[in-house]
């Protein structure tokens, strides 16, 4: 490992660590939103905290997006375009298919609004010239943590 790669790892673990330390987050309300097609199977995970400290502003609002393909040859499948909007925020991303048919992105942290339980995630997905566009409630029988 150079001295290079050393020293980013090193101030992104501090960085890491510091803002843990600041937000003094405990309570939590994590929404789970499902969908499934033919295609696919989509997960989209709100988890919603509040501050300890009463005199910091705001939610903070950490979401997550998981994608399965269900559908067969998934080497036939090279590239995907998935794009979210939700009361809480929009996301999109281009990328492949990993060889066991799963996108999961990483977790996004943000404050502000937060996805309301009856709330509703417009979800696109695009996928070798075809296009596959829904709308899904959170499920609220599913319990996730992350």
């Amino acid at each position: 490992m150079s001295s290079n790669t050393f020293v980013f790892l090193l101030l992104l673990i501090l960085v890491l660590l510091t803002g843990c330390s600041l937000l003094n987050i405990t309570e939590s309300n994590t929404l789970v939103f499902t969908h499934e097609s033919e295609n696919w199977k989509v997960l989209y995970i709100e988890k919603v905290s509040e501050p300890i400290n009463k005199n910091q502003p705001g939610k903070q609002i950490s979401s997550k997006v998981e994608i399965r393909y269900l559908g067969n040859h998934i080497e036939d499948i090279y590239k995907i375009k998935y794009s979210y909007k939700s009361s809480a925020g929009s996301g999109s991303s281009e990328t492949t298919l990993s060889e066991s048919g799963i996108i999961s992105s990483g977790i996004v942290t943000s404050s502000g609004t937060s996805t309301p339980e009856d709330g509703i995630v417009n979800f696109t997905i695009e996928w070798n010239g075809q296009i596959e566009e829904f709308e899904f409630k959170s499920d609220k029988s599913i319990v996730f943590v992350f």
